[in-house]
Formats: structure tokens, C-alpha cells, sequence
């Protein structure tokens, strides 16, 4: 769904909603439309494009007004697994490879990218574009999703315990403890009802901001 789609459902919504949810989501519908209006005046320009944040901007509207249909989430797992191999991060990747941070931050929502993105980074990796990702059922995401929290939930109880056993934390611990912060945007969201919220698209952006 293009921005300008989207702009139309949520002024059609607007009438019957108001309030600091509708006014938040206001800012980021005008970031949408300044990205595109950039994006159109650029040599890149492919009126076939959509860019990261028109999707992001269309699932928040539809989860924000219950209007998702979302079944299937597409999964990035097969990345990660062959960045392991190189000891790389997903940033480090995206940066080697020419991918913009917009389809590097789409790629940790779960979200569509352009299959020029993919093909960089399987030329980077060695492999094909295809086999970077592959479709999975919403419910099992959330179910993945759950069960990665309450593992690194317990993870951090269990690393609290031993500190307190110990007189002098290891230097691995004590690292992270300033990373207890959950990043957003690595293998955390889900759609539909429920799924993507003002606060995650807003640490989103603010996240472009810094790269």
C-alpha cells in the first residue's frame, strides 16, 4: 500500500478518532510522505518502489484501527543464519553490500524489501537471493516471539543469580548489562491485531535518525 493510499484511510478514520494516538501517527504519516516526495525527485526513482516506512505506515494504521488481515509474516532467519557463519552483523552486512538502513531496519521488522536489497546481500554471502527468507504463519511467530522472551528474560535472572554468588562479575556480564535494552527490530514484531504499536515505529525512526 502506497502512502498516498494510506493517507486516505487514515483521514477516513480521523473523522471518528482524535487524541495523542492520532496526532503521533500524523507525524509519521507526513515522514512517509517526505520520504517518498525525496524518493520520486531521485535518480533511484521506480514508480514500482514501495518504500519500508509506506509499509510500516500501512500495517500501523491497520493494526491501530483493527483493520489487519495479516496471515503470514515473512521470516529473515535464513540471514542471520548465514551472517553466523561469518561472524557478521546485520549492520555491518547491509553497510558492505549497499543496502540503506530503511531496508536493513524493514529486514529485522519482517517486512517486504525490494529484491534488489536481497540480491546485494546474497552476492555478499555467496548464495541466492531466494534462500535469504521464506513465509511463516503469523501465529507461529508470535509463538517463536514469546518463547525468545521468556528465554532471555530467564537468561538474565540466571545471570543475576550467579553475579550474586560471585564477588567479581566476569567482564562479559558486566557488558551485558548495558545491553539489557531489547533492540528493536530484531525478530520482535508481529501484525495483526495487536502487533505493531506507535511506540516500536517511533524507536524505529528514531533509530534512521541516528545511522
Amino acid at each position: 500500500m502506497r502512502i498516498q493510499e494510506s493517507r486516505k484511510l487514515f483521514d477516513a478514520y480521523q473523522s471518528v478518532s482524535f487524541g495523542e494516538r492520532t496526532f503521533r501517527l500524523e507525524k509519521i504519516i507526513k515522514r512517509a510522505e517526505h520520504e517518498r516526495a525525496v524518493f520520486e525527485s531521485s535518480e533511484d526513482y521506480d514508480k514500482m518502489v514501495i518504500l519500508p516506512i509506506e509499509i510500516i505506515v500501512a500495517e500501523l494504521i491497520k493494526n491501530l484501527y483493527g483493520l489487519s488481515d495479516v496471515r503470514s509474516v515473512v521470516s529473515y532467519d535464513p540471514i542471520y543464519a548465514e551472517l553466523s557463519k561469518y561472524d557478521l552483523s546485520l549492520t555491518k552486512a547491509c553497510n558492505a553490500a549497499g543496502v540503506t538502513p530503511a531496508a536493513r531496519t524493514a529486514i529485522g521488522l519482517g517486512l517486504p524489501i525490494h529484491l534488489e536489497y536481497l540480491m546485494k546481500l546474497a552476492t555478499l554471502l555467496g548464495c541466492e537471493a531466494n534462500k535469504l527468507f521464506y513465509e511463516i504463519d503469523i501465529n507461529e511467530h508470535r509463538r517463536r516471539t514469546i518463547k525468545k522472551a521468556h528465554i532471555e528474560n530467564l537468561s538474565k535472572q540466571y545471570a543475576q543469580l550467579i553475579d550474586g554468588l560471585i564477588d567479581a562479575p566476569s567482564e562479559a556480564y558486566i557488558e551485558s548489562l548495558s545491553k539489557t535494552d531489547t533492540t528493536y527490530g530484531r525478530d520482535g514484531i508481529s501484525f495483526g491485531p495487536g502487533g505493531l504499536t506507535l511506540e516500536q515505529v517511533e524507536q524505529m525512526l528514531e533509530m534512521d535518525k541516528e545511522d
